[in-house]
């Protein structure tokens, strides 16, 4: 049971998932036809806003200290507190990238101190202080910081924190985990309508976690099952394969995995994928209109899009992988996901793009 508990670096890699929102704070994003989420996006000025985007170039041009003194000093001549915590939650997440992790807690916490209770930014701040922990190994921090830190709630199933899952795997607190992910998983199955024998393509890393607690509980036939469901969407996250490579030596033998595991297994060691996904953070991110001929007839449904971005983080291109209801929210996803610009990525050849996936749920809010 340790060397399971001990596995959940994922893959060695940290938690490079939870980059997933430097100005908003969505695991994936929800287009509500009424009503709307606890969480406020912040409401930057215009110099703020320009601050970010030459922040941006500035990553793109590979001048990222000049970026972090320049977002630094104008946090400290700001009097706005969402434009201060927009600043510094920029900054911090720059000092992170590049490892400053004494900065980034400093510059973090300044940011979680002017974000109000409310704000999405006050949530983004925490993420980012969860991943700077994490990387120092600093994992009963993690669990003290979700645990007494105020923020918004977000109207989605997405109610827990990875971060905060996998610190309390990492603890040995598998019985928790266990809970929270059934907390997770549910909910979202469940707002996506999904039959039982249908994968689940949001939460990976929550699916991850709830099969590690299951396996290291010796929950046999939940492990077994979670094992299968996520071999079916090995492509979908970097942190599904090797989770399951880990875990496949442990299980295969028991009794139970002739008559549930896949007949062929093939798994690579390392990412499963189409050959040019890689993990991405989104620096603005882009909420779909809901159809009105949707709304009209009481329709909800999900998206899933494959979305190809160049160095700079602009996207290039689209396309549907999966949908439900077929085709009724398709057009709506994909004007949405051509607005979004992600963090860029100077290891990206110019000339070259690199590709993403997003779910989009499309729910009427009662």
């Amino acid at each position: 049971m340790s060397r399971i508990v001990a596995f959940l670096g994922l893959a060695g890699r940290g938690y490079v998932p939870l980059w997933l929102a430097l100005l908003s704070c969505t695991a994936c994003a929800y287009a509500h036809a009424a009503g709307a989420a606890e969480c406020e996006s912040p409401r930057n000025s215009r110099q703020v806003r320009t601050a970010v985007e030459d922040a941006r170039s500035a990553i793109a041009e590979g001048r990222a200290a000049s970026a972090i003194e320049s977002l630094l000093a104008q946090a400290a001549t700001t009097r706005k507190d969402a434009d201060r915590a927009t600043l510094l939650l920029t900054a911090g997440y720059l000092q992170l990238r590049g490892r400053q992790l004494d900065e980034a807690s400093d510059t973090l916490a300044a940011a979680m101190q002017a974000a109000s209770p409310d704000s999405a930014t006050r949530r983004s701040v925490r993420e980012l202080m969860a991943q700077a922990l994490w990387e120092q190994k600093r994992y009963q921090q993690i669990i003290e910081l979700y645990e007494s830190t105020n923020v918004c709630v977000l109207e989605s199933p997405w109610t827990a924190s990875y971060s905060y899952g996998a610190a309390l795997l990492k603890t040995g607190q598998l019985d928790r985990v266990y809970e929270l992910a059934a907390a997770v998983i549910g909910p979202m199955r469940e707002s996506m309508n999904l039959r039982d024998d249908e994968p689940l393509y949001d939460g990976f890393e929550w699916q991850v976690l709830g099969m590690s607690a299951q396996c290291a509980l010796q929950k046999r036939r939940p492990c077994l099952e979670s094992w299968r469901d996520l071999y079916r969407i090995r492509d979908m996250s970097e942190t599904i394969s090797p989770a399951l490579s880990f875990m496949l030596p442990r299980i295969k033998d028991w009794p139970e995995a002739q008559a549930i595991l896949p007949g062929t297994i093939t798994l690579d060691a390392g990412v499963a994928n189409d050959g040019d996904w890689v993990p991405a953070a989104i620096m603005r991110d882009a909420v779909p209109a809901y159809p009105t001929s949707a709304i009209r007839n009481g329709q909800e449904g999900w998206v899933l899009l494959r979305i190809e971005f160049d160095r700079d983080g602009n996207v290039s291109d689209a396309e549907v992988l999966k949908s439900r209801p077929e085709r009724v929210f398709d057009a709506a996803a994909l004007s949405a996901a051509k607005r979004i610009v992600m963090m860029p990525s100077p290891d990206i050849p110019a000339g070259e793009t690199r590709a993403t996936r997003k779910l989009y749920q499309f729910r009427i809010a009662r």
